[in-house]
């Protein structure tokens, strides 16, 4: 593929600590988004790892739903500025716990129920209780395909130009959490997305690009909107809504889509569910779950982050994925689902 310009906008995933269960249990109860997964936690007890300005906001998010926040800093303070550590204590839900470190994450086999504890002052382990876990220990920008060919700081964020968004390098643009070490929320980084592709045109005007040669070259010009129709998802509210769709489609799988408006990678999403909605309408009946909105459905299914995708045969749970999926991952996940529903039908009806 070949393109006049280009604008990076590959994010950074959240730094994670390498310990036991922590893979095991995300989306689980181990989350690094208080914005995106703290209404998953109302009434709960969880606990936020980091000593940064980041840790002090996670637990200030938290403190509208959860019933109790703890922090936990590996050293003997906090990182966060004076400022910030002054608010906390504003907060009486907030508690900081100082010199330990969370050795493995423990749960159900669905959900967290605890975390071992490992006191570096007096050098025992404790389980403590708690239903979430919240990392905030920084993030990893993903730039590592691009480090030889723009610049970056030590950490790898990409550098931009000044209130622009271009790179040291002509044509090559960046924005979100590639560049942004401070925001990361969706809305900042949707704004410097429409900048940054603002920048990019005014580059492509400045080099003489113009209607006529986008008329020349048109043919050229990669259309995902022309490659699949697609279809609307089926918004559902309650738990006796969903229960008609299921009862009134036996014969197919019924997949859910569990989202919030505050989720970027669930808007992201949407577009390939909705294609998927269309090739496989004869198979699958796609459903679309407001989980602020909806709780009880939320609830019923143990959905503690989104995007959740759970899938039903009949009623019961085949499969149930936390977390983003591409295009190309969704469609081999479904098709892979309906081989199973296929081979399940014929071992009952040999009998």
């Amino acid at each position: 593929m070949h393109a006049l310009t280009v604008v990076i906008a590959t994010g950074a995933s959240p730094r994670k600590l390498g310990i036991p269960g922590e893979n095991d249990y995300w989306g689980g109860g181990v989350t690094s988004c208080a914005v995106c997964d703290a209404p998953f936690f109302k009434g709960e007890e969880v606990v936020v790892v980091g000593g940064g300005d980041s840790a002090a906001e996670e637990a200030i998010q938290l403190s509208p739903f959860a019933k109790k926040i703890t922090i936990l800093v590996r050293k003997g303070q906090m990182r966060a500025a004076n400022s910030m550590q002054t608010r906390l204590k504003n907060y009486p839900k907030i508690e900081i716990r100082y010199n330990v470190e969370v050795n493995k994450i423990v749960g159900d086999l669905e959900n967290v129920t605890g975390i071992e504890l490992y006191d570096t002052t007096t050098k025992k382990s404790e389980l403590f209780s708690t239903a979430g876990v919240f990392l905030a220990i920084g993030h990893i920008p993903n730039s590592g395909f691009v480090k030889n060919i723009v610049r970056t700081d030590d950490e790898g964020y990409i550098l931009l130009d000044g209130t622009r968004h271009a790179t040291s390098t002509p044509g090559i643009f960046a924005a979100g959490d590639i560049a942004d070490r401070v925001y990361r929320q969706a809305g900042t980084s949707a704004g410097s997305g429409i900048e940054a592709g603002l920048d990019a045109v005014q580059f492509l005007d400045d080099h003489g690009y113009n209607n006529q040669i986008a008329a020349e070259i048109a043919d050229q010009i990669y259309n995902p909107q022309s490659i699949r129709s697609q279809a609307d998802l089926i918004s559902v509210a309650s738990l006796q809504d969903l229960q008609g769709y299921i009862d009134t489609n036996p014969d197919k799988l019924i997949a859910i889509d569990f989202w919030t408006e505050t989720c970027s990678s669930c808007k992201q999403m949407l577009p390939s569910l909705k294609e998927l909605a269309q090739t496989f309408a004869k198979k699958i009946v796609f459903i679309s779950v407001d989980a602020d909105e909806s709780d009880d459905i939320a609830q019923h299914f143990s959905v503690m982050k989104v995007p959740t995708l759970i899938t039903l045969k009949k009623g019961e749970i085949m499969e149930k994925h936390r977390g983003f999926l591409s295009k190309q991952e969704l469609e081999g996940y479904f098709q892979i689902l309906l081989s199973e529903a296929r081979l399940k039908d014929s071992d009952i009806a040999k009998g």
